[in-house]
């Protein structure tokens, strides 16, 4: 039995991506979609099936990652961890509010990124 992990990553900020992809494969799992709107990660979570997602609060498109998560959740599971700069009571009251979830702060590390999926995975 494979310990590989699909991971979808849903970010408009390219250099997140890379970040994310670059720490997903040095940890052994697989990248399996990237996308930078909520309609668009919704159409790759449903196809895909990830294991855990990685999802910006802000993104391009009508959704942002709150939305796209309660959609998601609909029908798939999966763990999630939001990806913010923004450290506002608000926003972090939306994260403590999703199960099975967790929130990393941007501007993030390779090690950041590396602690919140090795705990969001089994």
């Amino acid at each position: 039995m494979s310990s590989r992990k699909r991971i979808v990553v849903v970010e408009d900020e390219a250099y997140a991506v890379l970040s994310v992809e670059m720490v997903v494969r040095m940890l052994g799992h697989d990248l399996v979609g990237a996308a930078a709107s909520g309609e668009q990660a919704l159409e790759i979570i449903a196809r895909e099936q990830p294991d855990l997602v990685l999802v910006d609060v802000r993104l391009s498109g009508a959704l942002d990652g709150f939305e796209t998560v309660g959609r998601m959740r609909q029908s798939h599971p999966a763990p999630v961890i939001f990806m913010t700069g923004y450290r506002d009571t608000a926003t972090l009251a939306k994260i403590a509010a999703v199960e099975h979830a967790m929130g990393i702060f941007k501007p993030f590390t390779a090690d950041d990124i590396a602690l919140v999926v090795r705990t969001m995975l089994p």
